[in-house]
């Protein structure tokens, strides 16, 4: 059996099903430090996007506190900014801050028209709280809920102490990367037995695992892309299965005419 090196793997992963028959034969471990080194280049390119993105934000907001230090404050949970209101859309991202509205007041209408749906990352300020969006992930932070009044020169501060958020960002976006590929490739293996009944390969769990976590190597790339392109593509995980799923059945039918009942038992 021919060793192929991380590369090779990765290129043949995507282009040639006949390497999953070389896949299926070796050990589970590698198969999954591939993982690991594929979760470690594609998500710190993800992770060094999203920081760049995090830090231009940091930059801008430190300014427009600078410059706009009399007229912002925070002060018995209501938020005061001079200029009402600001929208910034730009690469995938919406910011929205209008303190002359509670989020309730602003209404449903007014956050219909925003499209937020078309934007893979927003963020909106209103007199009583704060609404961040990230991937389809919503965090709320009321304003009621800070004991504390804030002012300009605060914020600040904080915000320089949180330029070294971009370490965090990266050790998110590999170490969650990892984990959650061994997941989807767990996911895609569940789905793939039922597959594997239906093409009638008698292929052990074990081994239908193996070839699942080199069949998320092109729908991995896909999602780097978008994410690195701030491209919001609604129920990507359907396609992120989908695409899984079809390198699984091109490797069943492969496996199926290649390789007997007695070899797939031994192979594990």
């Amino acid at each position: 059996m021919k060793k192929m090196n991380v590369a090779e793997k990765f290129i043949k992963s995507i282009i040639d099903i006949k390497s999953y028959l070389v896949f299926l034969k070796e050990r589970t471990s590698k198969a999954i430090i591939y993982i690991l080194l594929l979760s470690i280049i594609l998500g710190g390119i993800k992770g060094f996007n999203v920081s760049r993105n995090i830090q231009k934000a940091i930059n801008e907001t430190k300014n427009y506190l600078t410059e706009n230090e009399d007229t912002f404050k925070l002060e018995n949970g209501e938020l005061t900014v001079g200029e009402n209101p600001i929208l910034i859309k730009e690469e995938g991202v919406l910011v929205l801050v209008d303190t002359s509205y509670t989020y309730d007041s602003f209404g449903q209408k007014n956050l219909s028209d925003l499209n937020l749906e078309n934007y893979i990352n927003s963020v909106l300020i209103f007199k009583d709280r704060i609404i961040i969006n990230n991937n389809g992930q919503q965090t709320v932070q009321n304003f009621s809920d800070i004991t504390t009044n804030i002012y300009p020169r605060d914020v600040i501060n904080i915000l320089n102490a949180a330029s070294i958020v971009w370490i965090f960002v990266l050790l998110i976006y590999t170490i969650g990367g990892f984990i959650g590929n061994l997941l989807w490739a767990l996911i895609i293996t569940l789905v793939g037995t039922v597959v594997s009944y239906i093409v009638k390969v008698k292929i052990k769990f074990k081994g239908l695992y193996r070839i699942s976590l080199y069949s998320i190597t092109l729908p991995v790339v896909i999602d780097t892309i978008f994410v690195s392109a701030n491209v919001r593509v609604p129920m990507f995980s359907l396609i992120f299965l989908a695409v899984s799923m079809v390198y699984i059945y091109l490797a069943l039918k492969l496996i199926k005419k290649e390789v007997t009942e007695e070899e797939l038992f031994i192979i594990g």
